[in-house]
């Protein structure tokens, strides 16, 4: 049987953020897999909403556009969409991050422990 992709797709999460292999699914309600820092859901989707696509590219567009106004201020930024939804409590919003700019943050976190 040939593996399916989102079993691969758990692996490489689960590789690249230190976790030692896949946790789910067990039958039991666990995350897909445990890194030191960091416990994960890997969600797989044909096509992501064009409307995320759009605030992500908004906001990498916006942090280029604020770095070359700004040629003195040398401290790279992450550029990140944040989602709040109307009524609830602001800790509970959403940040949305390309996993290119995560792992570095994770890795430094991991080699920290």
């Amino acid at each position: 049987m040939t593996d399916i992709t989102w079993k691969k797709i758990e692996r490489i999460h689960a590789a690249l953020f230190g976790a030692s292999g896949r946790t789910g699914p067990t039958g039991q309600d666990l995350p897909d897999w445990i890194g030191p820092i960091v416990a994960g859901e890997t969600k797989c989707y044909k096509k992501f909403p064009g409307w995320l696509h759009e605030f992500m590219q908004q906001a990498e567009d916006n942090n280029r556009r604020w770095a070359s106004m700004h040629p003195k201020d040398t401290q790279p930024r992450i550029p990140v969409v944040v989602m709040h939804q109307k009524g609830e409590p602001t800790l509970s919003d959403f940040v949305v991050i390309r996993l290119s700019d995560f792992l570095p943050l994770v890795e430094e976190k991991n080699a920290s422990i």
